[in-house]
């Protein structure tokens, strides 16, 4: 799923001030591997994507992020794409990144970056690396551990990482449900992977504690699993998307979900279980998708008595705090290339507040009690 354009609500919470990070204690021995999360606090963080909100809407919805944050709320997970970062061949810009990790470490969380390289269905690079007539390859004659992208890719690392982990981040993510977009391109699985490891060693010549690796959807399980155990071999932890859909978007009951999380942490295992977005839409008024306001109670009741269950799984954050917009919409359609109704409704519902007002959907007081629960 694409969310990075726009993220700009955190700028509202910022009354909250600086909470105190976490304090780095003596350690003997040999340093923790980066694939135990040790810059990560003990226990379970929870994450809820802030979308950017409709004006009448908006004082109701940093009210409801406040409570969240008061409740609970851990995480925040930050996406912004290469071609943001580097929007001149050659020039880094931190200025959006700075400002993103300010706002999320200043409300008391712990950022979890991704650098979408690879994002679902398209290329995410600086423009001079991907095919002017088609975004979804890369410029001719490259590929993705060609040293044209290797060491881009290591100047933006030297750039970002020391500021991901002054503001207490702890992961990051080189690319996008990338096993999308490699399903429609194997010729360059393993380009990918040799991307991704020499992205992991880099970053940890910068700081050995930050855990790096990509994302993919939970269906690479199902559909390729030994494209799965490729990019394992290459990344310190494996993160997933879940959205726990059928193939024509209709929603699958919640009583699944416990299943769907046993087997994702058995695929990483023994590795903590990293779930980047998780989320269930409730469907319009007169649903199309099968969906309902309480079978997206359900799947957040489900999630959370996961994480009450299973500490293996550290992070978890969910999509999002409220809907998007119709405009925002035509934006994910026209990006996506889908046109289907039963995809827009998905889109358009995962939100545990509504777009418009702000008001909450049954599964928000499911979630402020799951937060309390941990």
């Amino acid at each position: 799923m694409r969310r990075y354009v726009p993220v700009l609500a955190l700028s509202t919470i910022l009354f909250l001030g600086a909470c105190e990070g976490q304090v780095d204690t003596p350690v003997t021995g040999p340093p923790p591997a980066a694939s135990t999360l040790p810059l990560l606090a003990a226990g379970p963080h929870v994450g809820l994507i802030y979308s950017a909100p409709a004006p009448a809407a908006q004082p109701t919805l940093d009210a409801a992020f406040n409570l969240a944050i008061n409740n609970g709320l851990r995480g925040y997970q930050l996406s912004i794409p290469w071609s943001r970062l580097e929007q001149v061949a050659g020039v880094i810009d931190t200025a959006y990144l700075n400002n993103l990790l300010s706002n999320v470490s200043n409300a008391g969380l712990v950022p979890y970056l991704v650098i979408p390289t690879v994002d679902t269905n398209q290329l995410a690079l600086p423009t001079d690396l991907v095919d002017p007539g088609d975004s979804t390859q890369l410029a001719p004659g490259l590929t993705f551990d060609d040293p044209a992208i290797v060491n881009r890719m290591h100047v933006l690392l030297d750039e970002v990482v020391p500021r991901l982990v002054a503001h207490g981040g702890f992961y990051l993510s080189v690319g996008n449900e990338v096993d999308v977009w490699l399903a429609a391109n194997p010729a360059a699985e393993g380009h990918f992977a040799n991307f991704m490891d020499d992205a992991r060693m880099h970053a940890q010549s910068i700081d050995t504690r930050l855990a790096v690796g990509a994302t993919v959807t939970y269906g690479v399980i199902a559909n390729d699993l030994t494209l799965l155990q490729l990019l394992q071999t290459a990344s310190d932890n494996m993160a997933f998307t879940y959205y726990p859909l059928n193939p024509d978007f209709t929603v699958r009951n919640p009583n699944q979900v416990a299943g769907d999380l046993a087997t994702m942490l058995a695929a990483v295992a023994p590795d903590p279980l990293l779930l980047q977005e998780v989320g269930y839409p409730s469907g319009y008024s007169i649903p199309t998708n099968g969906s309902s306001e309480e079978l997206q109670r359900q799947f957040v009741q489900a999630i959370f008595n996961a994480l009450v269950g299973q500490p293996r799984i550290r992070f978890c954050s969910l999509l999002h705090l409220a809907d998007w917009s119709s405009a925002e919409l035509d934006t994910f359609q026209a990006y996506y290339g889908i046109n289907d109704p039963l995809f827009r409704e998905y889109l358009g519902s995962l939100g545990l507040r509504e777009h418009a007002t702000g008001n909450a959907k049954t599964a928000w007081t499911q979630f402020i009690q799951g937060l309390n629960s941990l």
